[in-house]
This record gives structure tokens, sequence and C-alpha cells, in this order.
């Protein structure tokens, strides 16, 4: 039931929606026959766009098998229309049902066409025809008619013809086809017909109705001002029968103490006399508020209308209306008037106004129509079924909320059954009948009824006897209720007592209540598990001999004042070791709080689990800082090693020029290895980002420690001691070489450079450990996990100062450091080439107390080779001088010193500032380009989309591509054409010579395992 009345509400949402979207709502408030028309129309398409999603994979199917897209386009082109023509705005109603008339013709042409005549098509052409009769005028309805007739006759003979679609073959003779086609016409202009003078009919009476309540609202009015006239004009006649003095005193009595509202004003609107009705009417006293004028007291969006009224007055001696005026209070008015203009016997016109205040009646009619809508979106929707039968048992009619009831599909269906069909027995139809004679009518009638599908409900029904044609009382008029879910919540109630007492024994939490003396009432059986005793010694207890005194004082503490101040409290308690919230709220019994009841929830696990939330949140923080900094040392990179590739050309070329032995070669050879030094800086920033590519082979990680001993004792002070447990093997890493002996050498520079004053003993240790040894606090990258079940490990312990809980996350910050200024990309280093290798660092610290660095190393599955051949760079010849070289370089410095550095080596230099460019001048100089280096990161194009465009020129041409960025993140990807040689800035003149030479000499580009 539940589940209906949802599916009701969605349905009729929608259904007010689009309804609104297809015509004015003001205009279906007015227009029964327009809402009626509308509704029709949305009804249509509604049911076809639910049909076209419910035929679209079958349709699908059709087209594809059958290679019939013409009709898939069609079937799609058709379900945007209907659901535009049900939700567009600014579509003229006629507009849309003109549209979807021809749509549905198009639709039933398409099947014939593609199906044949006896298939949906004919259907759609028959429903073509009565949309007609529903929307249009007869003229129409008469053309679409013939629109059927000739499309059957056509269609019929093209497809009997074979000159398409399916040939007809339902029919043995072409006299059969046309007997049926005479048919279907006769029937579809019987029907379109009949609904044509149906709705024509409907609309003449809609428009009757209309005219006979205009006609009741002018005759009530008019009534009413008559009356109105023959009261004063009794009045005058009374006046005039006594002496002008009684007359005149009586006449401003009567004026005063008159209901309706009496006013005197010249035609400037100031008013001249008012009697207490208008006074009480408006709030104004017109005595102590002298001038003030009629247009004063209208609202100032009808303060239009006041020269209208005057002109119209002046012109006709009279004006009669419904005016809005503002009391003083600031509310709207209605007063319906009769004023006429008074010329003779005053010095100026004066204006009589007789009023009216009909503010309650206009707002009761207002409310009238409302409340006409909702009584009939009620009666539409009302759930109790009406019905009128005759005494010999026949359904004479009835709504669809008595099918509903009795099961059936709609009111048509159930008309179709006798009354005898809705009773459990002839027998309890028999007691229904006489009962209902004897009575005249029963009122809350309880009985049994048999549904469509046999199954028994229970009713209640009024009913009584209304007289027939012949004023016997032979016909029934009843409604009903099905009152089946009542009779079970009867029965429920009986069982409620059992259920909350099984809900007591088997509720997960605990729950309890108690009386105003604090005392249990009732309690859930756990407590029996909790307390250690059984709820017949619970029952009846104060709190003092449930709980710990403690504990029990500060539970009635909060009773009580639950008890004082009728308020839900929430409080957290311990017992025997494990946590608890308690929600406790008062019962309210003859308005004050007599009872408390709550419940009681074990929150221990919850508690751990928001410990762990909060170790989690604090990860992903770590996460996110670690991915912003990464961004930002990445970009410095890049920058960074632009201008430092400015810097270091240019010292280079300046040394070259300078002749062996000048004094400031000197100056510019420190200032080069200075130069180096920064370029090398640049790198660590690289390899803390995990950007650096990395070499990885079988590995002894023991044997590498042993080879970084003479290097490690270099570095470190005399006064420092190692203490180096390593074993004979093992175990086997699969990892760089270099880079893992600069792991150690950062990590044992930062445990010495820790101790105090430079002196005691380090501990270096390599051993195996499970997963499970593993401690995952303090662990870095924050998002590592381990995967494998074995892993190698470097452990680094010092006796130095320690670290602070809050400094362990900043370590591997890049240049974060306690000890020097300028210092920090240590550690950085070493997280960065861990993220590389797929392993992970972990600290162990404490202030005063030193600290312990462990790395963690996959085990490689691969045994380390005894010999390695080195690989020789292969000789190949360079350019001769003056060959072409096309430079790409957007940076101008940059540009400028690469352009230097090629015009130095005997090179003719071609520059080009940006990708565009590029490609414009390689057009024009191609025959003298001989090579190519080009930027990466440019405007306009970039170094690909460079490289791309000059290969459409030269195929063959050489290129170099030169980024700032690592080579294995810029070489990342596919791409459609490579680069023979990839130039990492900064470069030197050397580096510059190698590439090109690399780049000529043969190389076929670094695609595949060799762009690394």
């Amino acid at each position: 039931m539940e589940k209906t009345v949802m599916k009701e509400g969605w349905y009729n949402r929608f259904q007010t929606f689009a309804m609104n979207r297809m015509a004015s709502p003001s205009l279906m408030e007015e227009d029964s026959l327009l809402y009626w028309r509308v509704r029709i129309l949305f009804s249509i398409l509604f049911a076809a766009s639910v049909l076209s999603l419910i035929t679209f994979i079958p349709v699908i199917i059709l087209v594809s098998k059958n290679n019939l897209w013409g009709l898939g386009l069609f079937d799609a082109a058709s379900w945007i229309i209907v659901l535009t023509l049900m939700l567009a705005r600014n579509i003229r109603f006629e507009t849309r049902s003109a549209i979807a008339s021809v749509l549905t013709y198009l639709v039933g042409l398409v099947i014939i066409i593609h199906v044949g005549f006896l298939s949906g098509g004919t259907i759609c052409l028959f429903g073509f025809a009565v949309l007609i009769g529903i929307f249009k005028e007869t003229k129409a309805v008469t053309g679409a008619l013939a629109v059927n007739a000739i499309t059957l006759i056509i269609t019929g003979w093209l497809i009997s013809s074979g000159r398409f679609g399916q040939t007809f073959q339902f029919f043995k003779t072409t006299e059969a086809m046309m007997a049926a086609w005479a048919t279907f016409m006769v029937i579809n202009t019987v029907v379109a017909i009949s609904v044509r003078v149906l709705v024509k009919g409907l609309a003449i009476e809609n428009q009757k109705q209309k005219l006979l309540v205009n006609n009741l609202e002018s005759e009530h009015l008019s009534l009413e001002n008559t009356k109105i006239m023959l009261e004063l004009e009794v009045e005058k006649q009374k006046q005039a029968e006594k002496a002008l003095k009684e007359s005149e005193e009586r006449y401003r009595d009567l004026v005063e103490k008159a209901t309706d509202i009496i006013i005197t004003h010249d035609l400037k609107g100031e008013f001249l006399s008012a009697n207490a009705a208008a006074e009480r009417a408006s709030g104004f006293s017109f005595e102590k508020n002298a001038g003030i004028c009629l247009i004063d007291l209208m609202p100032p969006d009808r303060r239009h209308e006041f020269d209208a009224y005057i002109e119209a007055i002046q012109r006709e001696g009279s004006a009669a209306g419904i005016m809005q005026f503002l009391t003083r209070d600031g509310k709207v008015r209605f007063w319906e008037y009769r004023n006429t203009l008074r010329t003779e016997g005053v010095p100026v016109p004066v204006v009589r106004a007789i009023a009216r205040d009909v503010t309650e009646k206009i707002m009761a009619k207002r409310a009238l129509v409302k409340s006409e809508k909702r009584y009939r979106l009620l009666f539409e929707r009302n759930l109790a079924g009406v019905y009128r039968t005759t005494m010999d048992g026949r359904l004479l009619d009835c709504n669809e909320a008595f099918a509903r009831i009795y099961g059936y599909g709609s009111r048509k269906e159930t008309l179709q059954y006798p009354v005898a069909d809705f009773h459990v027995s002839p027998e309890a139809l028999h007691e229904f009948f006489a009962a209902l004679k004897t009575r005249g009518s029963l009122i809350g009638y309880e009985r049994i009824g048999r549904r469509k599908d046999g199954s028994l409900i229970w009713l209640s029904e009024n009913v009584s006897l209304v007289p027939g044609e012949n004023s016997e009382q032979s016909e029934i008029e009843g409604t009903l209720v099905d009152i089946t879910d009542r009779r079970r919540a009867e029965e429920a109630l009986r069982e409620s007592e059992e259920i909350f007492r099984q809900f007591m024994d088997n509720s997960p939490i605990y729950v309890f209540f108690k009386d105003e003396n604090i005392r249990s009432v009732r309690l859930s059986k756990n407590y029996e598990k909790m307390l250690g005793r059984p709820i017949s010694e619970l029952i009846g207890k104060n709190m003092d001999d449930l709980f710990p005194s403690e504990l029990a004082k500060s539970m009635i503490a909060d009773d009580m004042r639950i008890l004082k101040e009728g308020k839900q409290i929430v409080v957290e308690e311990e017992l025997n070791g494990r946590l608890y919230t308690t929600i406790k709220f008062p019962i309210i019994h003859e308005g004050k709080p007599r009872y408390l009841a709550g419940y009681t929830i074990d929150i221990t696990e919850r508690k751990q689990a928001e410990k762990e939330r909060m170790y989690l949140e604090d990860q992903y923080r770590q996460l996110q800082k670690a991915e912003s900094l990464g961004r930002m040392a990445g970009a410095i990179a890049h920058h960074f090693n632009n201008q430092l590739a400015v810097v270091m050309g240019n010292l280079e070329l300046a040394m070259g020029k300078m002749p062996h032995g000048e004094g400031s070669l000197i100056n510019i050879t420190e200032a080069m290895q200075s130069a180096r030094k920064a370029a090398k800086m640049s790198g660590m920033m690289l390899t803390y980002l995990g950007q650096t590519p990395v070499k990885c082979g079988p590995l002894d990680l023991s044997e590498t420690f042993r080879r970084s001993l003479t290097m490690l004792r270099d570095v470190i002070p005399k006064e420092v001691f190692l203490n180096i447990d390593l074993p004979s093997y093992g175990p086997i890493i699969s990892a760089d070489e270099a880079q893992v002996q600069q792991v150690i050498t950062n990590l044992v520079t930062n445990a010495w450079e820790a101790m105090d004053e430079g002196r005691g003993t380090i501990n270096l240790t390599v051993k195996m450990i499970s997963m499970t040894e593993i401690k995952a606090a303090h662990s870095f990258p924050v998002d590592w996990k381990p995967q494998e079940n074995d892993y190698a490990c470097i452990e680094i312990a010092d006796p130095g100062c320690g670290i602070a809980e809050k400094d362990i996350e900043k370590l591997f910050d890049p240049f974060f450091s306690s000890k020097f200024t300028g210092r920090g990309l240590g550690l950085a280093v070493v997280l960065g080439i861990m993220k590389s290798h797929g392993g992970a660092v972990t600290v162990e610290s404490e202030p005063g107390r030193g600290s312990i660095f462990r790395v963690f190393f996959p085990l490689s599955k691969q045994l380390p080779l005894l010999f390695q051949q080195q690989e020789k760079a292969n000789e190949r010849p360079g350019l001769e001088k003056g060959a072409g070289i096309l430079l790409v370089e957007d940076e101008a410095a940059v540009r400028k010193m690469a352009g230097s550095m090629l015009t130095f080596m005997g090179y003719i230099v071609y520059e080009a500032k940006d990708g565009v460019d590029a490609v414009e001048v390689f057009r024009r100089n191609k025959e003298e380009i001989r090579c190519v280096i080009c930027d990466l990161t440019m405007p306009r194009l970039d170094g690909w989309g460079t490289l791309i465009a000059l290969r459409k020129l030269e195929p063959d041409i050489p290129v170099i591509l030169v980024s700032g960025f690592d080579r294995e993140k810029v070489m990342a990807g596919d791409h459609p054409e490579w680069p023979q040689v990839f130039l990492n800035k900064p470069y030197e003149l050397n580096e510059l010579g190698t590439a090109i030479r690399r780049a000529v000499g043969g190389d076929g580009g670094l695609k595949g395992e060799n762009r690394i």
C-alpha cells in the first residue's frame, strides 16, 4: 500500500509539472475543457515516452539486423520530439497537439511500411484521427480521415506490388483487403466524429456554465443595489414626514449607525464626510485627518484607477464596482461601491458613495475556488470506494478507488461484474440487503468482501437507499473503505506486548525505563550479562543497588535533572573497563515528566575506530603536503635548470675564448664549478620527487655496503666510530647501486650531525625482515604499504639528540633542518630514492634518546652478475662545419646562449621563438637545416607538436628534445614521433656536441626501450 501511494505521488507531481509547462495554469483553472485536453495530451505523450524506452532494445535489434538505420533515426527523433512536446515551454498548446497528432500519423505510416498492416501502425492511424477529433475542429477530423483512407490505399498498393516493405500476405484476395480497409475506416470515422461531437458538446456546455455564473453574479449585484436604493428611499419617505431638524438628525443618525460605508467626496477625491462605518472600516478618523483624499487610501499599485473612476462618474453621473483600499494598519480591503454624482443644489459637484466591505466575500470566493479545486483533486485521489447499485444486484457505477479495493484493473472492468461477486457468499449478500431494507441506511457497517483474486478483505461501509426513477427505494448508494489493516492492527495490538518483550529480551543495545523515584521499571535482558544478575533481581531496584557508588551518584543526578527540566541528555560512562554512551529522555504523562527512558550503547570498539580514523586523517594530511611540495619542487627545478643553462653556457663560452693562463680564467672556472654544484642540487630535488632515472639490477646489499665504507669514513669525523653488522652474503635487492650508496651516505651523515659534539658510535646493520615486523607509525611515504613477505633492511642508529614528535613528519621535507641554515636535502633525497625503488623509510626517535632510521628494499628474484661489461660510446661523426641547425627555444636568454654555443662550434643557427615560428623557419630553409634542437615547454605549440609538424615536412630530420624536467617524465607515454636524443638542461658545450653527433649519427629515436 505504501509503495503504491509513493508511486502515485511521484506521477502526480510530474504530471502537474509537465502540464504547467504545456499550458498556462491560470488558463487551465479558468477553462476546465482546456485542462482535460492538456491532461489527455500529457497522458498520451507520457505513455509514448515510456513505450519508446521499453521498445528501445527490440528496435535496435531490428535496425541492426535488417540494416534499417533510417528507422532507428526516426525512432530516436520521435522520442526526442515527444519529450520536447511534454516538457518544453513557449510552445502554444494548439501547436503541441497538432505536432503530436502528425507524429502519431507518421509513426503509424513507418510501422505499416516496415512491419505490415496487421501491426501497431493501423492503431496509430486510428489514434491520429481520434486525436484530431479531441484537439481540432470538425473539418480537421474530416481531413484526417481522408488522409487515413489515402494512406491505406497508397501503402496497400505499394506493399502489394512489392515496391517496398513486406508483401501483404494476410488477405487472400484484394476484395478482402478492401473490405478490411472499409471496416477500419467506418470504425475510425464513427469514433473520431463521436469524439469530436462529444468534445464540442463539452465546450458548449462549459461556455454555458460560465455565462450562467456571470449572469447570476450580475443579478446578485443588481439585487443588492436595488435593496440599497429601496432602503434609502424608505428612509427618505420617513424623514419627509418630520420636521427638517428631526429629519437631519435622523438622517445623520442613520448614516452614522448604518452598517454600510457612506462617504461623500469632491471630484479631486478629497473626503467631505464619512460615517462611523467608514471610519471603522478604514481605521481613520476623517474629522481629525482633514484633507484625506481617496487616492491616498488606495494601494500604490491601484492608484492609476483613480483618474478612470473620476472620468467615469463625471461622464456617466454614476459609477459602480469594487475598489481596493488600505486601512490604517496597512491591510488591503475590498469595497463594493455604487456612487452617484450630485450637481444640483450644491456649490461644487459632490460624489455620494455607498459601499460595503466585501473583503470576506471575495476572500471566501477565492477560497471557494481553491477549495473546489482541492476537493476535486481529493475526490480523484480518494482512497474510499464510491458505488451505486440496484436492489437486484447490478452495479450501476463506481470510482477507481472501488475498483482498486476489490483488486480490479479499472472502473470499466469492475462494472462488468455483478454485486454478488463482491460478497463472500450469497447468504452474506442477502443478509446485507435485509439489514439495509430494515434500517434504510447503514453507518459503519463492517463485513467481509471478496477481491477479484479470491482473497478476503474487511470493509467498513456507509450505505443508504435512494429513490429510483419512480420514487421507489430501488437503488443503493454507498462508500466503503478497506479496514483489513485496522483489523490486523487490532490483532497486532494483542501481539505488541509479546513483541516488546521479545525486543527487550533480544535487543543488542541496553534499554531501560525508570519511574520518578529513579527505580528500574523495565530493563532489556542483556543487563543480566552487564551486571551479572538475573532480571528479576534488577527490576524495582535503585541505581545504588545496581552500579558502583560513584557511577550510581552520577546516574541519579542526571536522572533527577531530566525529570526536573524535561530535556534529553547524552552522557558517556565507564563500567568494568568498557565505555558506554547513554541517551536519556523524559516520558511525559499528564503534562509532566513522570518516567524516563533511554538506551545505552557499548562504544568501546567505536572509540578505537575513531582513534584509527584520526591516524588515517594524519596520513592523508601528510600525503597532501608531500604532493604540494612535489609540485613546488618540480616547478622550481624546471625553471632553475632553464636559468642555469644560460649561466653555464655563457661561462663555458667565455672560458673557450680566453687564453690559457689568463687570471680571470681561474675565477670563471670556479664559477663554473659552483654552477655545476647548483645543477647537482637541482638533480637532488628531482631525486626527491622520484623523477630521476633508475637503472635497477640485482645487487648484493652487504657487498655494496662494504664498498661504501671507505667513502663513509672519509665524510665522518675521526671521533665518530662505525659499529657494523653485515651478513657475509646478501640480501639481494633490485636497485641502482649509486643511489643505494647515496642513501647510506646521507643517513650516516645525518646520524653523526645529530650527535653531541660530533662524538660517539653509529650502529650500522643489514638484515632481512618480514612485512609483519615493519611498523606503520612514522613510515614514509605515508601511503606506502608492504606488498612482499620479506624485505632487505638497512638500520642506522645513533645516540644523538633525538627528534621531537612534531618534527618527525617534516624530516623529509626539502630544506627542513634543525641543524644548519641552508642544509636539509639529504633526507629528502633518501625519500625520493626509496620512492623510485618501491621501498620506504621508518623513523623511531625521542628527544634525548637518539634515533633509528630503517630503509626497506624489495628483494630481487635474480642473482647479481659476476661481470658486467661497460658500454662504450659509439664514436659517430658530427655535422660538418657550416651546417644549418634550427634552434627552437621560447626563453630569449637560453636561446641566445645556445645559439652562441652552436656558432662557437661552427654551425649556422636558425632561431625560432616557439613551435609555430619553427615550422615556418624550417619551411623557408628546409634545404640548409640538417638538425633541430627543440625545447619541450613552449607557448602556442609545444615540443611534441613541433616534432610532429617538422616530420610531416621532412620525415628524416634529426631532432634533439631539450627540457629541464627529467627524461623519464618527459618520455613517458606514447607519441606519434620520437626525437633521436633527449638533452637535459642545464647542459655544457661538450654535452651539446655529443647530442648533435648522436642525433645525426644514425639513432632511430628514443622509442620503446631506447627512450630512457
